[in-house]
């Protein structure tokens, strides 16, 4: 089975070992040093003693020894000491005491050398004093005492006590290669690192195979959240309770302008991203709307406000905040936003276009592809008196007039298929019942693939244009201050009146009429009576003729009258007569009486003339003649001539 250890378990192993390495060192140190002191205590005592030792039989063989008889004391006191110290084996492996004396400039050795292999001690005797080797013997010939690490007569490296022999003038060292006092602390050392190594190799293997799965899960869940975090679409970052950011994902950095997480973590989100409003004020953190959620520690949907990119521009955003807990305790929180400036573009195109739709002049109605209505403007319910409830989902034929037939129609819808488009005048009928004429302008609304998705029509009521057009058309053949027909259209009915006279054998009477009186009226009660006198002859003139004749008011106080088939001359002038006795009557005018009379002249066609021309001209010389007679009476072309 393979077994693979991720940086995490690895890096615990090597600690676990520096550790052990560290613990065991020290251990083992503190060990030597103590065991250390022991052993030079021990070589200490032991070189005083003997040295002790050495002086006290000293002082018996000069005294008493059977040797000293014999020869020197001092011969007799080295042979017992040789006898008890040669080959001395009480300090391990390499110890051993060294007993020597000076002579001359160098050192003597008198007992056998452990560890040399001449007797004679031949290998020895040259060490001069003051050489660097046997330092602790040539201290203990110096007379000195005491314990030092130094190079024995071999040139070793050894624990050393030294103490002089005064009485025979000998030096004494205890001494130890340091090599066999630090071999058992070493293999101490090196045992326990090996255990050490195969506990740590043995944990560390089952804390791999028993946390190993937790790690993993661990590592995946943190793998899956970072995975989920970089694919949102949302901008998504956390802070602390400082506000500090302390984790961000991939579409945070990309809409604001960042490359690496290190740029934004650790910052300051307000005063990274959210230090002025939109119009370039400063935004003091103590107002900061996303600070004071997270003081509150409530979730938080913040609308409208910016934050500012890296390059210095910003965009408007939606931010949603939720507290983060650990241990019941607040310790942060997450922000996710979106970016809203085109939806707030689209918003506000949308505002715009609803604000002219219901705020235009003209009608909309829009249907859906079946010609069921789905919307409609405000100026539609008040064109037509429907309210936006009772028409939705209806068919637009219910404001139908009933004005236009299935032709007309068939037609409309010909043109919406072939072309898309339509516009004309319609009729229809309004709630109350009101048929009224529009302007409409109908255009089908397709998908790309040429499917019919609506239609919107727009329409104006037209009744203003058509009634003012009928007033144009009136005032064009009619007097504007009685409402009699003006001289076009006197000229026109007279044409036509001699033509049907002409084809028929029928006679035609031409009377024109001046008012007798009228400019005092007018001088002394104003303009403002005097139009009201016109009027009042006027309607007076026409309650005097018939549906086939016709009255005019040529201009001031000047009228013709057009009489067909009037039968005789006697007829018109007695018609004539009846005018001229109406006209008399009083006027009453803004509370006064007025009166006045009026001079008729006649002309006949055919008796007099033929043509147009000529019977105005002729019924103008005969009322003149009247006016002549003494006004107030009518004349008659005929006694002209």
């Amino acid at each position: 089975m393979k077994v693979t250890l991720n940086v995490s378990t690895q890096l615990l192993i090597v600690i676990l070992i520096a550790t052990t390495l560290v613990v065991a060192g020290v251990s083992n140190y503190l060990l030597f040093q103590t065991a250390f002191v022991q052993e030079t205590n021990r070589l200490q005592q032991l070189a005083k003693s003997q040295a002790r030792l050495m002086e006290a039989v000293a002082e018996f063989d000069e005294r008493y020894s059977v040797y000293a008889y014999q020869g020197d004391a001092e011969e007799a006191t080295l042979f017992q000491i040789k006898q008890a110290l040669d080959n001395y084996d009480g300090l391990g492996e390499s110890g051993e005491l060294i007993l020597a004396k000076k002579h001359e400039s160098h050192i003597l050795f008198l007992l056998n050398h452990r560890h040399d292999t001449h007797d004679d001690h031949s290998g020895h005797s040259a060490i001069a004093i003051g050489s660097d080797k046997a330092l602790p013997m040539q201290l203990a010939l110096a007379g000195e005492s005491g314990t030092i690490v130094a190079t024995d007569y071999r040139g070793v490296e050894v624990l050393a006590a030294f103490e002089p022999v005064k009485k025979l003038k000998y030096g004494i060292v205890a001494k130890i290669d340091l090599n066999e006092i630090y071999a058992p602390f070493i293999r101490s050392f090196l045992i326990s690192m090996a255990i050490g190594a195969l506990v740590i190799a043995a944990g560390a293997l089952c804390f791999y195979r028993i946390i190993n799965p937790l790690i993993l899960r661990i590592t995946k869940s943190e793998s899956d959240l970072r995975l989920i975090l970089n694919s949102a679409e949302e901008g998504i970052f956390g802070v602390d309770l400082q506000g500090e950011c302390i984790f961000v994902n991939a579409a945070c950095l990309r809409m604001l302008g960042y490359t690496e997480p290190k740029e934004f973590l650790g910052k300051h989100m307000h005063e990274l991203i959210h230090h002025h409003h939109a119009d370039g004020r400063f935004y003091d953190i103590s107002d900061c709307s996303l600070m004071k959620a997270l003081e509150e520690e409530q979730p938080a949907v913040i609308n409208d406000e910016v934050y500012w990119k890296k390059d210095g521009s910003s965009f408007f955003t939606e931010s949603r905040i939720y507290p983060m807990y650990e241990r019941n305790k607040c310790c942060g929180g997450v922000i996710m936003f979106v970016d809203i400036t085109q939806s707030k573009q689209a918003e506000e195109s949308q505002r715009l276009s609803a604000s002219v739709y219901n705020n235009v002049q003209e009608g909309i109605l829009v249907t859906d592809a079946d010609a069921n209505i789905v919307s409609v403007n405000r100026a539609f319910t008040l064109i037509t008196g429907y309210s936006i409830e009772e028409v939705i989902g209806k068919n637009p034929r219910l404001l139908n007039s009933g004005k236009q037939g299935r032709e007309f129609y068939q037609q409309m819808w010909d043109a919406l298929k072939q072309k898309g488009l339509w516009k004309g005048e319609i009729w229809n009928r309004n709630k109350h019942g009101e048929i009224y004429p529009q302007w409409e302008t109908i255009s089908v609304v397709k998908a790309e693939s040429g499917r019919v998705l609506n239609y919107v029509a727009a329409f104006s009521d037209i009744t203003p244009l058509k009634v003012s057009h009928e007033r144009m058309e009136f005032l064009a053949h009619h007097d504007p201050l009685t409402g009699l027909p003006n001289r076009l259209l006197f000229n026109a009915r007279l044409d036509l009146s001699i033509q049907n006279a002409r084809r028929k054998g029928r006679q035609v009477a031409v009377l024109m009429m001046d008012l007798d009186g009228f400019k005092a009226v007018n001088d002394t009660l104003g303009h403002q009576v005097g139009d009201q006198l016109l009027q009042q002859v006027s309607s007076r003139l026409s309650g005097q003729v018939r549906e086939e004749d016709t009255v005019t008011r040529l201009g001031g106080d000047e009228f013709a009258l057009v009489l067909y088939d009037i039968g005789n001359e006697y007829n018109a002038e007695s018609v004539a007569g009846n005018i001229l006795e109406n006209i008399k009557r009083t006027y009453y005018l803004e509370d006064e009486e007025v009166h006045i009379s009026c001079s008729i002249g006649v002309s006949m066609f055919p008796e007099h003339f033929h043509t147009r021309e000529s019977l105005l001209e002729a019924a103008d010389k005969a009322m003149y003649a009247a006016k002549h007679k003494g006004k107030g009476c009518v004349q008659s072309f005929s006694l002209l001539r």
